[in-house]
């Protein structure tokens, strides 16, 4: 809440609120107003609302997986809120364990509701939303379903921005603050997210996001929240193992590093460098992948150098490279999020880059983007998109094709962009005459005017 003490009078916004408390969630902001958030009245209403939550708060912070991250005990600290002298209202609620990643307890909502607005304004999956009238009140599934029979996704977004204990991990090891919080990169997918790994006794015991994400901001995915366990699996190789006699047997380091040099001395000397290859996991950071080709051309001298990554990206470096002359992508998630229209062609977002169709969705939902969604399956984006075009699978260089011959056919192309971007531009004209709305129907199944409508300026209303 806020205080409004100086105001415009000829604003009727400013005139209504003088004089009275403002919520600061929903009060707009007018010019002219001078506000103050740390005045004796606000502080003294501020510090009743703590009691009030602290009234129907149960008494459980010494057993309470929140433990000293707990926010509401931080306000009420702040705010010198200690013993509650109201009349204890007690919530009744039973803790649910049948999902398998998320426990809630209800009885410690607060009813803050951080945990709808990081589903519908964060991730944009619409999951769950309050339920419920006055003391009924709860955030709820559509049908108060359980978790995994809804649209939810298990990301464990409105775990992380839950403020008190009512959203726990289920499969937690260590309850309350880890002593060590390790801010490093989520190795699942290419997306980067910044994840802070709680730690305790050298074991990672609890996965969130990271304050100062720039890429995931404050989400993550179900592998992100709890795909962490394999660190820990006791089916992990913990020594290296050498090959005797077609067996394979544990070695030490030392035994293990010895046999390695040897071997690939030997085969260098018998073959020469270009005898050897080495291959690196897509696992590995940029910093290892650097070391590994530094050994290779400078200890073994070979250029056999490659990386596990390539297995999956080598199409989209080489479509970029010679599409755009840059083997990467030319953009960051925030330049994709204020797009006007997005196309996303063949790739299930959610499945493969889930932080990606996170900000696709925003665009989609936030800013009124258009989406041209171009795959022969349903994915979880069809329900954002203006347009669903379903090609056949193997097509869809056919309806990229088809879409680019109507581009130019009917002048709709920037031609200050391709006079000062592009080499070949009458070549590409050329090659695609034959590529008529009705012949990409014919090799698609996309129905002729389907191309037609995807390049206009503006796309259907969904």
């Amino acid at each position: 809440a806020y205080e409004v003490q100086e105001c415009d009078w000829s604003s009727d916004v400013c005139s209504s609120d003088l004089g009275r408390l403002a919520a600061s969630c929903v009060t707009p902001i007018d010019a002219g107003m001078v506000i103050n958030t740390e005045s004796e009245r606000v502080l003294d209403r501020r510090a009743t609302v703590v009691r009030l939550l602290l009234a129907s708060h149960p008494d459980t912070c010494m057993v309470c997986d929140k433990g000293n991250r707990c926010q509401l005990r931080q306000i009420a600290t702040d705010l010198g809120v200690g013993f509650v002298d109201f009349e204890r209202i007690p919530q009744v609620a039973e803790i649910e364990e049948v999902n398998p990643f998320i426990e809630r307890d209800l009885s410690k909502c607060i009813l803050c509701a951080r945990c709808i607005r990081a589903d519908h304004e964060l991730v944009v999956q619409g999951a769950i939303d309050y339920t419920g009238r006055g003391f009924a009140s709860k955030p709820a599934t559509l049908n108060d379903l359980p978790l995994e029979r809804s649209d939810c996704t298990l990301c464990g977004t409105c775990v992380a921005a839950c403020p008190t204990g009512a959203l726990m991990e289920k499969r937690r090891v260590f309850s309350g603050s880890a002593p060590v919080v390790v801010s490093t990169i989520c190795p699942f997918c290419g997306c980067g997210c910044t994840v802070d790994l709680e730690v305790k006794g050298n074991r990672i015991v609890r996965a969130r996001p990271g304050e100062n994400g720039a890429v995931n901001r404050g989400t993550l995915c179900v592998r992100g929240s709890f795909g962490h366990d394999f660190v820990h699996s006791p089916d992990r190789l913990t020594s290296p193992l050498v090959k005797v006699d077609g067996e394979l047997r544990e070695a030490s380091w030392d035994e293990a590093l010895d046999r390695v040099a040897s071997e690939l001395g030997r085969i260098r000397d018998a073959h020469g460098p270009s005898g050897v290859a080495l291959f690196g996991s897509s696992k590995c950071t940029n910093e290892e992948g650097y070391l590994l080709q530094r050994f290779a051309r400078c200890v073994l001298g070979t250029n056999n150098v490659d990386n596990g990554s390539r297995l999956y990206g080598t199409a989209g470096i080489v479509g970029l490279g010679s599409a755009v002359g840059f083997p990467g992508t030319t953009n960051h998630l925030d330049a994709l999020e204020h797009s006007d229209v997005i196309m996303v062609i063949g790739a299930d977002l959610a499945s493969s880059a889930p932080i990606v169709g996170y900000a696709v969705k925003r665009a989609v939902r936030n800013r009124g983007a258009g989406l041209i969604l171009i795959d022969p399956q349903r994915t979880p984006l069809a329900p954002f998109a203006s347009l669903w075009l379903r090609p056949g699978v193997g097509t869809d260089a056919a309806l990229a094709s088809g879409m680019a011959a109507v581009i130019i056919a009917e002048a709709l192309t920037d031609e200050e962009f391709v006079s000062r971007k592009t080499d070949n531009f009458e070549a590409l004209s050329d090659s695609l005459r034959d590529y008529t709305p009705q012949h990409v129907e014919e090799i698609t199944g996309v129905p002729a005017q389907q191309p037609r409508r995807a390049p206009r300026p503006s796309l259907p209303a969904r």
